[in-house]
């Protein structure tokens, strides 16, 4: 089997919700997964339990940006740090949702944070506070997000 190294939102964000949770700061990275597989036909008990654990993943990721928010709101994280645990918990969501129309909601948010999160590293960047790297993160995860909402959009002109 070949694996290819991508970057994905969902992989980020989740680790920008264990930062969240643990205080450090945490940037994107490559991940190596497997090219995606045809979907398997699963029991119904199998789906109410991935179900299951779907859900739990949301509460943790919403538990971990009420936290982000209250830390904030503290002066103990910036906004990028809040914004990056909504993010995760936005994205959690998506994998909840029955229908395009609430994906698509749920992924226009995402964009509307990714987009204020690269206007934030690019400011920081122009006052030589943060790397290019960091800016260039920052810019990956806008394009994440505009792929992940066209891509709901493309699903949905297909129905």
């Amino acid at each position: 089997m070949t694996t290819r190294t991508i970057w994905t939102g969902a992989a980020i964000l989740a680790a920008a919700a264990s930062a969240a949770l643990a205080g450090p700061r945490v940037g994107l990275a490559a991940v190596t997964v497997p090219p995606p597989a045809a979907p398997a036909a699963t029991s119904p008990a199998a789906e109410a339990r991935l179900r299951e654990l779907l859900t739990e993943r949301r509460n943790i990721l919403r538990e971990a940006f009420e936290q982000a928010g209250r830390r904030y709101a503290a002066g103990q994280v910036g906004i990028e740090e809040r914004h990056r645990a909504e993010i995760a918990a936005l994205l959690a969501e998506v994998d909840l949702t029955r229908s395009v129309a609430e994906r698509i909601a749920v992924r226009e948010a995402v964009l509307k944070l990714a987009t204020e999160m690269e206007r934030l590293a690019r400011a920081r960047f122009a006052q030589g506070q943060i790397r290019r790297e960091a800016m260039t993160e920052a810019t990956l995860g806008r394009v994440e997000a505009q792929v992940a909402l066209g891509r709901e959009k493309a699903a949905q002109a297909a129905k």
